[in-house]
């Protein structure tokens, strides 16, 4: 066989591969990405600047190497391409590059045996670690990462051999059209890890030559130096924005729990064997050890040692990454894990690091079907065919993408075109509030073709969406009491503070697989509100009054049981208690069921059943709305409840207090009417509603004064709330929020996500400005001459700023970073365009 007769094979297997996977004709999408090929020109546009117009506005981190992929695409789409053959053209085009760069590679380690080689591309592209772990979870920083990695390898491999700089160049170019790789950062470790351990193999193996080890470091560093330069456009700002986005949410405690809960997932048998829990039968399992078996024979069968090095190494390593925290390394692997913070990006170490070990068996396994064929050929056969024919059939099954339970292949309905074109016709900036509220992540449509995921609004709406939780503690404090002020009637007040004009229900909303209330309790509360009513209201626990200290959790804690005649709490809408205590802290109720199931109100994380220091030695009434808790169990059942627990849990480990608890009360509630809003337009999926002008706020806007509030929950207790507040535990000392002042006209114009310029007007005194993005510091307010204003927190989580100028004016309202970008884009494209230079110049160095 030659090699031109292996390279059609190899295309010919591709596209049946492509075919057979996405022969339906839909957009594949769901899972954690959403509906990303749906339309590239909207998908670009969410990953083109290092400020990203969704939710409440936010740091770009990760996606933002994405840009220049969606870029390409999104030229097809402008030749007219239909967006389902553009997907099957980018997962082609990703299939096919990772099996001809294998197969390239295993051509240096095994020589001319075209046979062999093919295999290896094969067992690359087909086993059960791609098709469970990459293509079936839809991950797409991995659709990307697949090829990307045998490239690299083969490019530095053969820069090693021949000193060709064009091999440099090639692996320029491929990490700059496979950048979407990176937006998962932990590829860039396992990336240079596996580069490393290549020059490492070779290093042992030439020891003894001083002059080939300095050329082989010379060609690594240069790799890594020219690598840095060229991606410097997208480093600089990832460097700096995750910093500032995931240092406040995620922590080492975090990590590790997360490290030993997959590790225990993902046992040593189940990762080596290239496993998925739970989805291959037990005669695959069976045969999954045969083909590590054939693996482990191939090191009999390699011939140069640095490449038996080298796959040696990698194999071992996996191995350790791989066990994660499971005995007997795990210990080992976490004592680094903790040290070394950027290896936390592992902390799902089987996800991450896997495609390795895969790389190493699709080269081990020709070889070690190579060595048995001296053996016996008919065994040889036997094995290739058991191992290609039924380990690996949900390759050739060809329903990658979801299973019996969840589809991936997606077809949008019509109307939601329609709704985003009507919402497009205002030309003002605002947000789209999503209904129903989500208590989870994921949901699921019943469209006609069902979808299952992240909510996808970002790309059916070209206006930003609140849809849920966004990880961020802040505005995720706002959407809780969003939440609770949409069951009480005063999510009208609230919405101001986000720049929220339109509503948009979703009747087409799976309920059971959401967690979400069905549309007609969604429009229910829509049209009333429930609030407390003391005339329906009646006490139980009649003997908690003191809690009880414990000692080694240094909380205090108290429960009380029910009868049958309290039991039934599926008409209870609140729940409340008096409370008192000479020290302050966290408060928690847990509600809990017959069955154990719990209804679970966490205090600390919502901000908002606090006991603060000035409310110490007081009596506080806690009023707490049961229908909008932190965390809800799908089983728990409101008729069967069996008790009621309290725990609070001191600010100070070093003061006992004491604490006492008044009767407890549930409350039915009483309705009120809502007013806010006028639907304006509905369809077979959707409804639109649009929020009356006096309860809508542009996206910046000036106040004269600001009123403070100890947390939400003191906020939501005001009969009125205030254009504009800012949380006791948020002042800045510096700034007096005391000052009362007139507010001018003002106008704003959006230039892009990272820029506004805004129009003052007839300004007789300094002011307060409101911006209604997320907090950060990087949004500067600023004169044309350069001088800028105090800026602070306002709203609990957006920008506020003191404009101390009169008359009229122009500001700059700017996200700086966005400058540094820039300049790290033209840097990246001088270097490279330098490297193609020399390289066009000299096509060998050293």
């Amino acid at each position: 066989m030659t090699s031109k007769v292996s390279v059609i094979i190899l295309i010919t297997i591709c596209f049946f591969f492509t075919l057979s996977w996405y022969k339906h004709g839909l957009i594949i999408g769901g899972a954690e990405e959403g509906l990303i090929f749906l339309d590239p020109h909207k998908t670009q546009d969410l990953y083109k600047y290092t400020w990203e117009d969704i939710h409440y506005g936010g740091p770009q981190t990760v996606t933002v190497t994405r840009y220049p992929n969606f870029v390409f695409l999104g030229y097809l789409k402008d030749l007219g391409v239909p967006s389902a053959l553009i997907q099957i053209f980018t997962f082609l085009t990703l299939i096919l590059t990772s099996a001809i760069f294998t197969y390239l590679f295993a051509k240096e380690i095994l020589g001319n045996k075209q046979m062999y080689c093919l295999l290896a591309a094969l067992f690359y592209i087909g086993n059960t670690f791609v098709f469970f772990n990459i293509w079936h979870r839809f991950l797409l920083a991995m659709f990307f990462f697949e090829p990307l990695l045998p490239a690299s390898i083969y490019f530095l491999y053969k820069v090693f051999k021949t000193n060709n700089i064009l091999y440099l160049l090639s692996f320029l170019l491929i990490s700059f059209i496979l950048s979407s790789a990176f937006s998962l950062p932990s590829n860039v470790i396992t990336l240079w890890v596996v580069l490393f351990f290549l020059l490492l193999s070779n290093l042992i193996e030439i020891r003894k030559s001083s002059i080939s080890l300095l050329k082989y470091v010379g060609w690594f560093v240069l790799f890594l130096l020219s690598w840095v330069l060229t991606n410097l456009w997208w480093i600089i700002p990832l460097n700096y924005q995750a910093t500032v986005v995931y240092s406040p949410v995620f922590g080492t405690n975090e990590n590790i729990a997360v490290l030993r809960s997959i590790s225990n997932q993902f046992p040593f048998l189940t990762a080596i064997t290239l496993g998925y829990k739970s989805m291959l039968s037990m005669l695959q399992g069976i045969i999954s050890f045969v083909m590590l078996l054939v693996v482990w024979l191939g090191f009999k069968e390699t011939k140069s040692k640095d490449t038996r090095n080298f796959l040696l190494i990698i194999v071992l390593v996996s191995y350790f990454v791989l066990n994660g925290s499971n005995f007997p390394t795990g210990k080992i692997f976490e004592f680094f894990f903790e040290k070394i913070s950027q290896l936390q990006l592992l902390r799902n170490p089987y996800e991450k690091f896997g495609i390795v070990l895969t790389f190493a068996y699709s080269l081990l396994f020709p070889l070690g079907i190579l060595y048995l064929s001296k053996i016996s050929r008919y065994i040889s056969i036997f094995l290739v065919i058991l191992i290609f024919g039924f380990l690996f059939i949900p390759v050739w099954g060809g329903k990658v993408f979801g299973d019996d339970n969840i589809n991936f292949y997606v077809s949008v309905p019509a109307d939601y075109k329609k709704v985003n074109e009507l919402l497009n016709q205002d030309t003002d900036e605002f947000r789209i509030l999503q209904l129903p509220l989500l208590v989870s992540g994921g949901l699921a449509y019943n469209w006609p073709n069902k979808y299952f995921g992240i909510p996808p609004n970002s790309f059916l709406f070209d206006k930003p969406s609140l849809e849920g939780l966004v990880s961020m503690k802040n505005p995720d404090n706002y959407w809780r009491a969003l939440r609770e002020g949409f069951y009480t009637g005063k999510i009208r007040q609230l919405l101001k503070y986000a720049n929220i004009r339109y509503l948009v229900l979703h009747k087409d909303i799976d309920t059971d697989y959401s967690q979400s209330e069905d549309t007609e309790t969604t429009l229910f509360y829509l049209n009333h509100g429930i609030i407390p009513d003391s005339l329906s209201s009646f006490r139980i626990c009649h003997d908690l009054t003191e809690l009880t200290y414990i000692f080694r959790k240094v909380q205090f804690f108290g429960e009380c049981k029910l009868d049958s005649l309290n039991s039934d709490w599926s008409n209870i809408n609140f729940l409340s208690f008096e409370m008192q205590s000479d020290g302050a802290g966290q408060i928690r109720v847990d509600i809990v069921d017959r069955d154990g199931q719990r209804l679970v109100f966490e205090g600390k994380s919502e901000n908002i059943y606090t006991l603060s220091e000035n409310e110490v030695n007081k009596t506080k009434l806690f009023t707490l709305n049961i229908k909008v808790p932190t965390e809800k169990y799908a089983k728990f059942s409101p008729i069967n409840v069996d008790h009621l627990e309290l725990t609070f849990i001191p600010s100070s480990v070093n003061l006992i207090p004491k604490v006492r608890i008044g009767s407890i009360y549930l409350d039915k509630g009483t309705t009120i009417a809502n007013d806010y809003w006028s639907k304006i337009y509905s369809t077979a999926n959707l409804e639109i509603y649009r929020i009356n002008d006096s309860y809508f706020y542009p996206r910046i806007y000036a106040v004269g004064s600001l009123l403070e509030v100890d947390n939400w929950n003191s906020l939501l207790k005001l009969n009125s709330l205030p254009d504009a507040f800012y949380l006791r535990d948020q002042q800045d000392k510096d700034i007096n929020y005391d000052t009362n002042l007139d507010k001018p006209d003002i106008e704003f114009k959006k230039i892009n996500n990272t820029r506004y310029e805004i129009y003052i007007k007839n300004a007789k005194t300094p002011f307060w400005l409101v911006f209604s993005e997320t907090f950060s510091p990087d949004w500067k307010a600023k004169l044309r001459n350069g001088q800028e204003f105090a800026h602070f927190t306002v709203n609990g989580f957006t920008n506020g700023y003191f404009i101390n100028q009169t008359g009229d004016f122009t500001l700059e309202l700017e996200y700086i970073v966005q400058q540094g970008i820039e300049k790290y884009r033209a840097i990246s494209l001088l270097a490279f365009i330098a490297i193609v230079i020399i390289a066009t110049l000299k096509k060998r160095a050293f």
